[in-house]
């Protein structure tokens, strides 16, 4: 808006009057001066054109006949002003215009005609048009100035938003990089099954906690709306193991029962987003833990429908927490909202992860949900739509299973579904007992038929005897003393187990993986310290080859070490340059394969060395793969890595299978592994 539409904003509407005879003039200032309008008068059209250029006005009351240069001529001028084009010219003349005299004055500008003498009436009137008109025009573009004005100020908060995040993300990610990428090489080692479980408990926790990090980033997409979901084959049991893994101890230990219930109708295998389906699970079971100090916790999975190529799978999480009442639940799925005040002191939490959820759910083609009672408890649902995918056979029938008889001791009527539907799929017969005087009476029938349990499953919530005491007591019977028992432990009672661990042939966590159980039963069944499926081989790495030379170029000593052990994992030598200058001096002397770039370095970053590289690579070095190295999450920063002539992308924290990915596609064929 320019300084002339600021004044008409905060002055009356001004009118330019043209006629070369004051007298004229006179009349029509005095007709309008009863209005609340600013006159202006000019008496030639040159200095009408002057008082244009200055003013800017509601309408013009423009004289035909004048010397010089006539209302016609003045008026072609206006009209090829690109400023003034739109100003309504009303001609006044003292003859009465015949036909070619109005079509002209039409033809020249002109939006309507006065014969002089002019009716105060009908001149007030069509001024007060085109002043009304004129006042609209000028709010309308004030409100589209202040429009574009808060539009610009929220585009510049949403980027200012975007580079914090951005920010706060590589700051996290870079130390994740180190914590992730170093269990994963613990990993690789021999450990035994206590240290294993301690480092997988680590890497998962590492893995969700990066999870949470990108909670926030969604957000961010959400918002902008540049969600997007990966396709990727997965494993809805091991998706749903791999939760409880992370969220059972904490949950357990506050004497809560958790479990889940997943309908044998159900497939296992899935082609979808496996990282956003944990991500709404674990948002809403957290909800569910948050909210409820006693009572139980339940995830419940069902096949609502179904068709050759796609799934819909309908997700229940249960608690019997303190419930919410009608109308906060309406505002449970916005951002930022609690169901009231009390519950933010109380429990904590942004509110962010109900939206976040809502939005992914929508994008996976399905509903959201609540149903609950004040004081009874919450049952929050919604629907995935995944497509069909083949199931791989990871837990192959075993030989030593055959005609082996199991036994559990376990009060969860969803764990022993759960087990039952292992040792099916297995090749086993197995048998569900509640209580530990239950468990009694199958061992003496079984006795007595001759067909004796060949291992026992203990849980330590069984309500009616301690998981030990059942161990001392069966060994101390000739007749069961030899059946293996494996304890199922929540993490408050692995202290009484392991004061008594000569009565136990394992200890498990409840609930147990089905690696783990499986492993278990090999190992038990078969006297083999390792299990068929899932025994951990011991790399054998050849010596490493200084034929192939990568360059790794960053600047975080942790990193530094992850990246040289991960590439000599793969039996890859590397050499280590701390910045964008010394990995561009690096390639000037040494001509290598491949290169891992960071992309935030100090003195040269990733970006710079690699322009530099590119400008000088006709002459020194042979257009040489660079692989970016980044803790930087957002899709424009490997949009900006591919424009400044990178050839793919590795986002930090690093996965091996992502770098195998790397080193396969880029070295060399001939010199690839």
């Amino acid at each position: 808006m320019n300084q002339g539409q600021q004044e008409q904003l905060n002055e009356r509407t001004k009118i330019l009057i043209v006629d070369d005879r004051k007298e004229n003039l006179d009349v029509l200032e005095q007709i309008l001066n009863s209005d609340p309008y600013e006159i202006h008068r000019a008496t030639s059209g040159m200095d009408a054109l002057k008082l244009l250029l200055k003013h800017e006005y509601a309408c013009c009351l423009l004289d035909i006949r004048m010397p010089v240069i006539d209302g016609f001529q003045v008026a072609e001028s206006i009209r090829r002003d690109r400023q003034l084009e739109n100003l309504p010219i009303i001609f006044v003349t003292a003859e009465l215009a015949d036909q070619k005299t109005m079509f002209k004055g039409y033809e020249k500008g002109a939006v309507d005609f006065l014969i002089k003498p002019v009716e105060p009436l009908v001149i007030r009137s069509k001024v007060g048009v085109f002043s009304a008109l004129f006042q609209q025009r000028i709010a309308l573009e004030k409100a589209q100035s202040e429009l574009k004005k808060k539009a610009e100020e929220a585009l510049a908060a949403a980027r200012a938003k975007s580079r914090f995040l951005a920010a706060m993300s590589h700051e996290i990610r870079t130390p994740m990089n180190g914590i992730i990428g170093m269990t994963n090489l613990i990993l690789d080692t021999e450990l035994d099954p206590t240290q294993r479980d301690y480092a997988e408990t680590i890497e998962t926790s590492g893995k969700i906690l990066l999870s949470l990090i990108n909670d926030i980033l969604d957000f961010s997409r959400i918002e902008a709306g540049k969600l997007q979901l990966e396709s990727i084959k997965f494993s809805l049991r091991t998706i749903m193991e791999d939760i409880f893994d992370l969220l059972a101890p904490a949950i357990q230990g506050r004497g809560l029962e958790f479990s889940y219930d997943i309908d044998e109708k159900v497939p296992d295998a899935f082609e979808g987003d496996p990282g956003r389906l944990r991500q709404i699970v674990t948002n809403l079971l957290g909800n569910a833990s948050k909210f409820t100090e006693k009572g139980e916790i339940l995830v419940r999975i069902s096949e609502i429908e179904q068709s050759p190529q796609e799934v819909v799978v309908h997700f229940e999480i249960s608690d019997t927490g303190i419930g919410i009442s009608p109308d906060a639940q309406t505002a449970l799925f916005q951002p930022f909202n609690q169901a009231d005040n009390s519950i933010v002191r109380k429990y904590g939490g942004t509110g962010l992860g109900l939206a976040i959820s809502k939005q992914l759910v929508t994008v996976m083609g399905g509903k959201i949900g609540v149903n609950s009672n004040v004081g009874k408890g919450s049952t929050f649902w919604f629907d995935a739509r995944f497509k069909r995918s083949e199931a791989s056979e990871d837990y192959p029938k075993s030989n030593a299973f055959k005609d082996k008889r199991l036994l559990v001791v376990e009060p969860n009527t969803n764990y022993q579904k759960l087990f039952l539907s292992h040792f099916k799929g297995w090749g086993l017969d197995g048998t569900c007992a509640s209580t530990a005087r239950e468990a009694r009476k199958y061992l003496q029938e079984a006795q007595i038929s001759n067909k004796i349990y060949d291992l026992i499953f203990f849980s330590t919530k069984t309500s009616d005897m301690k998981a030990s005491e059942f161990a001392h007591d069966l060994k101390s019977d000739s007749n069961f003393k030899s059946i293996p028992i494996a304890a199922l432990a929540i993490p408050k009672d692995r202290p009484e187990l392991d004061s008594a661990a000569q009565v136990f042939a394992a200890i498990l966590p409840r609930p147990a993986r089905r690696s783990k159980i499986y492993d278990c039963l090999t190992s038990l069944l078969t006297n083999s310290l390792q299990s068929e499926s899932g025994k951990q081989q011991q790399k054998s790495l050849s010596p490493l080859d200084s034929t192939i030379r990568i360059l790794v170029a960053e600047d975080n000593a942790i990193n530094q070490k992850l990246a040289v052990k991960m590439l000599a994992n793969e039996g890859y030598m590397a050499d280590i340059v701390s910045n964008g200058v010394e990995a561009v001096q690096a390639l000037n002397r040494t001509s290598y394969h491949l290169v891992l770039m960071d992309c935030q370095m100090p003195e040269m970053d990733g970006y710079q060395a690699t322009q530099a590289v590119r400008k000088h690579e006709k002459q020194t070095i042979k257009d040489i793969p660079i692989i970016a190295l980044t803790a930087d999450a957002m899709k424009e920063d490997r949009d900006n890595c591919f424009a400044v002539g990178m050839n793919d992308y590795l986002s930090k924290p690093i996965e091996v299978e992502e770098l195998k990915r790397v080193l396969k596609k880029w070295l060399p064929s001939k010199l690839k592994k």
